[in-house]
């Protein structure tokens, strides 16, 4: 019986052993554990904070897409203020080219009107002249029946005189 006492003893020597490794074990694992659960609230707290920046960051997208629709729809009114301009420089070449064919229009007008002045300026010289011409003769002729008349006055007034002394 000591025998089996002391296998029994040896036994539970053993069991004592192999429960203080696993004792220690246990504590490995604890600290382990403690451990994990310290880097897992590192991670948390890391989350956290990139989930922060990323709520920032979602906040600068949503503010950079509003500024982006802004600037589309600038671009659109932009767009059609040039087609506008656009339209409207392409009337004015239209109204040019008009412009252009009424000023060449005008300088053959003008160019006529002034050959024709220049006919009606040469008649007119030649009428002129002929007028003076004209005026001289009849200064003269007005000029000579002036005398004409005065003689004939001189005349009368002889007759008269003379019909005076025969009567």
């Amino acid at each position: 019986m000591e025998q089996v006492l002391n296998l029994i003893l040896n036994k539970l020597d053993n069991i004592d052993k192999r429960m203080d490794n696993i004792e220690k074990r246990i504590d490995g694992i604890e600290q382990r554990i403690d451990n994990i659960e310290k880097q897992m609230d590192n991670i948390e707290k890391r989350m956290d904070n990139i989930e922060q920046r990323m709520d920032n960051i979602e906040k600068r997208m949503d503010n950079i897409e509003q500024r982006m629709d802004n600037i589309e729809q600038r671009m659109d009114n932009i767009e059609k203020r040039m087609d506008n301009i656009e339209h409207r420089v392409d009337s004015i070449e239209i109204d040019t080219k008009g412009i252009k064919l009424d000023t060449n229009e005008i300088r053959a007008s003008q160019d006529r009107l002034e050959a024709r002045l220049e006919d009606l300026d040469s008649k007119n010289a030649k009428n002129h002249i002929a007028m003076m011409s004209i005026m001289k003769t009849t200064y003269k002729d007005v000029k000579f029946v002036k005398h004409k008349l005065y003689q004939t006055e001189e005349d009368v007034f002889d007759i008269k005189d003379y019909l005076k002394i025969v009567k």
